[in-house]
């Protein structure tokens, strides 16, 4: 082998090694989105669960009850709040669409729906 042939080994080995790495550094960066996404899902998932509140509220709001109206302002402020969270991490990308909608639609749906008692 010649020199020519040398230096062009080296530059095909060293165009493949850079595209693996390159490769490589797309996929870890993809997986480390889909963990930071996944860790924000959680809390919020947490958050609902483990909320005092908003099984209460989401209970008045699906019964339509009257007693909806004496629920403290702040309660009901903590509960827009949350669907206020969501649809920013819906909007600006760290939550999927499918998953927003999946996990929290219905009960946003029967606060949206409730029209006949002011909040």
């Amino acid at each position: 082998m010649t020199l020519d042939d040398w230096r062009n080994v080296a530059i095909i080995a060293g165009t493949i090694i850079t595209l693996l790495t390159l490769i490589k550094g797309v996929y870890e960066y993809t997986r480390q989105v889909a963990q930071k996404r996944s860790e924000q899902y959680a809390e919020m998932r947490k958050r609902f669960r483990e909320s005092e509140t908003f099984p209460k509220l989401l209970d008045l709001l699906e019964k339509n009850d009257p007693e909806l109206v004496d629920v403290p302002w702040s309660q009901k402020v903590e509960l827009l709040g949350f669907y206020e969270d969501v649809a920013l991490m819906r909007y600006s990308g760290i939550m999927k669409r499918h998953v927003a909608f999946y996990m929290f639609a219905y009960s946003t749906c029967v606060c949206y729906e409730v029209q006949s008692i002011k909040i």
